[in-house]
């Protein structure tokens, strides 16, 4: 199998862009940093000063907001409110946890669709479900619905989520898999966590950091993926040589950060080595470096 590595190495710079701090300030409570949010939304957040306390420093939430239940309620109808103002778009009715850690105990809980706005650092989870067909191994590949908010009618891995406030990741990624590719918990439950793939960057003047959690799944020689939930438009058995192909071939075919995601396999199942050009860098990226 032939591997452009220097197409590799571009998505993962497309992933790991440098920022400009210059045009974001810090997002805090309780004196601890959760985000980053760019210049250009301090009017959105001046018009509610009983919420949010903006300097030339940083932006907070009020300190009589002590609580995280005060927190969360305080700031749900303004999103809502921004919302109905086209601020964002792609309400999922999905809360997500605020902390300064992934293992810490969250802050607050924000609508998912507004954290970018924020900065805040999300997690989720992405299932390579493979499988071998006349002898060759093959990789599931969905194709988004084109209806989705994000990402409309891309490909990505088979099952893939972000981890609502509820779920831990492994509760997540058997969730997931049953709404987006019909898979009982049975089967699921044997995937294999393998690791994380993480990056920062900008898009349009939002900071995006996120945390994949990911997992392989062996799937049946017989077993087709169906997608219950709507958000899957269709699925496809690719070799991987092709998953490969149209990765290095198609300059937007993969969700971004689903190319990370098939990068990583490749480094972890011994396609990308140590000879190939770019290894060292290749392999660095997949984790964003502090």
């Amino acid at each position: 199998m032939h591997i452009d590595t220097n197409k590799l190495l571009n998505w993962i710079e497309r992933c790991q862009q440098k920022q400009d701090l210059q045009h974001f300030l810090p997002f805090m409570v309780e004196g601890q940093k959760l985000g980053a949010i760019h210049c250009s939304r301090l009017p959105l957040l001046e018009a509610h000063p009983g919420i949010f306390i903006c300097t030339e420093s940083n932006v907070s939430l009020h300190p009589q907001l002590k609580t995280p239940q005060q927190r969360t309620t305080a700031l749900d109808p303004v999103l809502r409110d921004w919302r109905k103002q086209e601020v964002f778009f792609g309400w999922r009715d999905e809360p997500y946890r605020v902390a300064t850690a992934f293992d810490a105990e969250p802050l607050l809980l924000m609508e998912r669709a507004a954290t970018s706005l924020f900065g805040i650092c999300k997690y989720g989870i992405h299932v390579n479900g493979i499988t071998q067909h006349n002898g060759e191994l093959c990789m599931w590949v969905a194709r988004r619905s084109y209806q989705s908010p994000t990402y409309p009618g891309m490909l990505d891995q088979m099952v893939a989520g972000g981890l609502g406030a509820a779920y831990s990741a492994v509760e997540t990624m058997v969730k997931e898999a049953a709404e987006e590719a019909n898979i009982s918990a049975e089967l699921s439950s044997q995937a294999t966590p393998a690791g994380v793939v993480s990056y920062c960057t900008t898009r349009r003047n939002n900071w995006v950091e996120d945390v994949l959690f990911i997992y392989d799944l062996e799937l049946p020689s017989d077993f087709t993926p169906e997608n219950t939930d709507g958000e899957v438009d269709s699925f496809y058995r690719m070799s991987l040589t092709e998953v490969v192909e149209r990765l290095t071939s198609s300059d937007d075919e993969f969700k971004l950060n689903a190319n990370l995601v098939v990068i990583d396999f490749l480094v972890r199942h011994g396609y990308l080595t140590p000879e190939m050009p770019h290894y060292v860098a290749i392999t660095q990226g997949l984790v964003q470096q502090h």
